[in-house]
């Protein structure tokens, strides 16, 4: 009876660690879209990168305020752009949330943008979303995963400062210099 105890225990051991080696990559992020004016709203980034590809579930879901979610995935190449456009969601999930689902993303660095509801892939683009009508504001939780795609959070890209600010900083160090001559 003791060996028979002794496999039991292997057996359901090797069968946990079997089902806890199959679970979902899951990230998530959070952000909040704040008002700008009577007009506007601010659109928010999830930068993240995919390690081994596969099919991705990509969700925004309304935590507080009065937002409509709405995302648009983008290819990260360097330059945010409309031609990097992927997939885009409006109200896919439950109620007035987003969801991009089953999409079959390769390794590679994306930005999901999320604002309110109409978000206009300019404005996806521009970082303020233009509403006629009533912007809408609140938090929202990004929620990115896969059965068998690997991803990860990352940060964005540093802006390079321009060459010609460099020349001005050291043109006033040269001209401060010669005056101390």
């Amino acid at each position: 009876m003791g060996a028979r105890k002794m496999i039991l225990r292997s057996l359901s051991l090797l069968i946990c660690l079997v089902a806890t080696s199959a679970h979902a990559n899951l990230i998530t992020d959070s952000h909040d879209i704040v008002l700008l004016g009577p007009n506007s709203s601010s659109v928010d980034y999830t930068y993240f990168g995919v390690s081994t590809a596969g099919n991705f579930d990509l969700s925004a879901t309304n935590t507080g305020g009065s937002l409509d979610t709405f995302i648009r995935l983008f290819l990260d190449d360097g330059g945010l752009d409309a031609g990097d456009q992927i997939a885009f969601d409006d109200d896919g999930g439950i109620g007035l949330n987003s969801l991009i689902s089953s999409l079959f993303l390769p390794v590679g660095n994306y930005i999901l943008a999320m604002g309110d509801f109409f978000l206009e892939v300019e404005a996806a683009v521009s970082g303020v979303n233009i509403d006629d009508s009533s912007p809408e504001f609140g938090t929202a939780d990004i929620a990115i995963s896969s059965e068998q795609g690997v991803a990860f959070l990352r940060s964005p890209a540093p802006v390079p400062v321009p060459a010609t600010l460099w020349l001005f900083g050291l043109g006033l160090a040269l001209i401060g210099w010669r005056r101390l001559d």
